[in-house]
């Protein structure tokens, strides 16, 4: 009886291993390939507008007939302090995020033409970065954790979101969908403000998010740059980096690039995925390595290339496009250089130098 006994238990032992081993296979598979139930279509199809820093076209009539090198003031608007961004212009309206207190912090569109204020938000707060234009709405965030989604034309509240902690960059505008990062990365809906899903990193976000096909890239507290995908908010990819990020992500193709200390660049491909326990056995093979008693690991999943620009410099990408990254190096001996990479490979396909630091960003 005893020995009958035995053997089921040694039987039952087995199964449930056996059932483990395939509970954790398919969680594994299921996250590998982002499965998940479909979610609604967003109420509707907006996106981020094209909004100019600069002069707009329809501008062309104020100037008519005069020379193209004459230059004269048209109009000016008085902010009474620095403004933290540039403003944003799009069709007839110009929008001003202004107010370097909590009690002067406020959004405001100006009149293309004359400059007149045409209305006038209080923020109750600080915006730091411009605000965004998709449709009929104007978004902005600021410090205290709050969006605000506005009519562009009237400034009238259409709706707000409250995050824990402060806003890290602008929001993202696509296809009917709000991204945003604070205390996790939100997907919202553009019109309405409901929430599609919520991802949780370690700690806040502490870089404004970058978005391009289908998936959303984030810099968590930890110091390490995630892939989500945009569609239903499940993680592709976690990748640590070894240096301290700053600035903004960057997009170029199918790669996202990040600066950091000394103008270190790290790129990865969109598209990588992690692979389960990976960073468990490249953890112990790593470690084997460097005793000498294993062969070089292979390459993380996800990694594309990483350049080491300046020693003791400081690196802020300055704009992308379809082929490259332009990286702005300010030097130690206070110089500044431009380096266009190529954004498959990393390589410096062409560097100009200037006798004083690169500050700003660049236009494409």
């Amino acid at each position: 009886m005893s020995i009958m006994n035995g053997k089921r238990r040694k039987l039952l032992y087995l199964l449930t291993l056996t059932a483990l081993a395939l509970l954790l296979t398919g969680v594994g598979v299921w996250n590998f390939f982002g499965f998940s139930l479909p979610l609604p279509p967003p109420t509707r199809e907006l996106s981020a507008l094209a909004g100019s820093p600069g002069l707009d076209s329809s501008l062309s009539a104020v100037f008519e007939g005069a020379p193209l090198a004459l230059v004269r003031d048209v109009w000016s608007y008085d902010a009474q302090e620095l403004l933290a961004a540039p403003p944003v212009v799009v069709e007839n309206l110009v929008y001003v995020a202004a107010g370097r207190t909590r009690a002067s912090g406020r959004v405001l569109a100006l009149d293309l033409y004359t400059g007149r204020v045409v209305w006038t938000v209080q923020l109750d707060s600080i915006a730091d970065h411009a605000p965004v234009v998709a449709g009929d709405l104007l978004y902005i965030g600021v410090r205290t954790g709050r969006l605000l989604a506005l009519d562009r034309r009237s400034g009238q509240e259409r709706w707000s979101f409250q995050g824990q902690f402060g806003i890290s960059g602008a929001p993202v505008v696509e296809d009917g969908v709000l991204y945003l990062g604070c205390e996790a990365v939100y997907a919202l809906d553009a019109a309405s403000g409901a929430q599609r899903w919520r991802h949780h990193l370690a700690g806040r976000i502490v870089q404004p998010l970058a978005h391009a096909d289908g998936v959303v890239a984030a810099i968590g507290a930890d110091h390490s740059l995630y892939l989500i995908n945009a569609w239903n908010g499940k993680r592709r990819l976690s990748f640590p980096l070894w240096f301290n990020p700053s600035g903004e992500l960057a997009i170029s193709g199918e790669t996202v690039a990040i600066t950091g200390d000394s103008a270190n660049v790290q790129a990865l491909n969109m598209y990588g995925r992690d692979i389960p326990i990976e960073k468990t056995v490249r953890f112990w093979w790593t470690r084997l390595w460097l005793y000498g008693s294993a062969p070089r690991p292979p390459l993380p999943p996800g990694y594309a290339w990483q350049v080491r620009a300046a020693a003791g410099g400081v690196g802020h990408l300055m704009a992308s496009d379809d082929r490259r990254f332009y990286l702005g190096v300010d030097d130690p001996r206070q110089t500044g250089r431009i380096l266009a990479l190529d954004n498959a490979t990393g390589e410096a396909l062409w560097e100009v130098s200037f006798p004083s630091p690169v500050t700003s960003s660049a236009t494409v």
